[in-house]
């Protein structure tokens, strides 16, 4: 074992010999960083706060994921658990460590709300969330600490990119055709796709170490798909509801606190009843179907969030039409 693990390693058990009473606590900073937050929590800014950053965080927040899932398969490093039974995992965690998604999603999206914010309290309230997002999966077991720091690094690197991007990138899809726009929602999650089953291919010949299986009793699965597959399907449903939302004429966020309130509990109640309703009736079996059938789940899942429940507001006149589109 290296230096570098042995001294991450060792802080590691220090945070946890703090003592069981800071788990639960953890476990609730940690949900934070959790997908059924994003997916029931994260939507909430487009739908009832403010349109553009609603999108843009959940741009930000696929690819960030997306990227991530990358670099996990590109180092494919273990989770301190894995190396030693002395970490007890508090969460389950079955891909590789290194970085961390969770502190690599908390500093890109949680960093871009501080940086939207003029509210001081807010901004020192969101850095302190992303830092006791990062520690809480060190505590929790399931990240070294050097996992979390270059997690928080990669996140602010994809956050200037986004910042630098965003415009130009939004400026030239809004300027394409409707069906050039689906062309390229649906490419660009197909490319995630792609990439992802290269890196796979790059470790065709790699065996995880037995050290690591025994001390997680098998309970590890770093190759499986479904992390990239839930992020594609989730882009191209929201790239695709915002391409026929927009077409004819989208939708207001601006409405009283109970009109907001309402949309909110459809909007999440919609999410739910996709998320898990098909997760329930969906087979898990066959590799390939299994995949499919999941890419698909998440496509209605974007596609809720940016189509289904805006057009049920209006519907239901908890939303006003913006002018039609020219």
């Amino acid at each position: 074992m290296d230096i570098l693990l042995q001294v991450s390693l060792s802080i590691s058990i220090w945070f946890q010999n703090l003592g069981d009473w800071l788990f639960p606590l953890m476990k609730g900073v940690t949900f934070l960083g959790n997908e059924e937050f994003y997916l029931l929590v994260m939507p909430a800014l487009y739908w009832c706060v403010d349109k553009i950053l609603g999108i843009q965080i959940g741009v930000l927040l696929l690819l960030s994921g997306g990227t991530n899932f990358l670099l996990k398969l590109l180092f494919h490093s273990p989770r301190p658990f894995w190396v030693s039974s002395k970490v007890k995992n508090i969460v389950s965690a079955e891909n590789f460590g290194f970085p961390s998604g969770h502190a690599q999603n908390a500093a890109s999206l949680w960093g871009y709300i501080a940086l939207r914010t003029k509210r001081g309290w807010l901004k020192a309230g969101v850095i302190l969330v992303i830092f006791l997002i990062g520690v809480s999966r060190i505590i929790l077991g399931v990240h070294f600490v050097h996992d979390v720091l270059v997690g928080w690094m990669v996140g602010i690197v994809l956050l200037i990119l986004f910042l630098l991007l965003e415009r130009p990138v939004s400026t030239w899809y809004a300027k394409q055709p409707f069906r050039k726009q689906i062309l390229t929602g649906f490419l660009s999650s197909l490319v995630l796709i792609i990439l992802a089953l290269l890196f796979f291919s790059l470790l065709m010949d790699y065996q995880i170490p037995s050290a690591w299986i025994q001390n997680t009793q098998g309970e590890l699965d770093p190759f499986n798909l479904e992390g990239i597959i839930t992020i594609s399907g989730v882009l191209f449903g929201l790239l695709a509801g915002l391409s026929i939302i927009d077409t004819y004429g989208g939708f207001q966020t601006k409405g009283t606190l109970v009109q907001r309130a309402a949309r909110f509990i459809i909007g999440a109640s919609g999410v739910l009843l996709i998320w898990g309703g098909l997760d329930f009736l969906f087979p898990e079996e066959g590799f390939s179907l299994a995949l499919t059938l999941r890419y698909f789940r998440y496509l209605l899942v974007g596609l809720w969030i940016s189509l289904g429940a805006p057009w049920f507001f209006i519907r239901l006149n908890l939303a006003q039409k913006e002018d039609p589109a020219p």
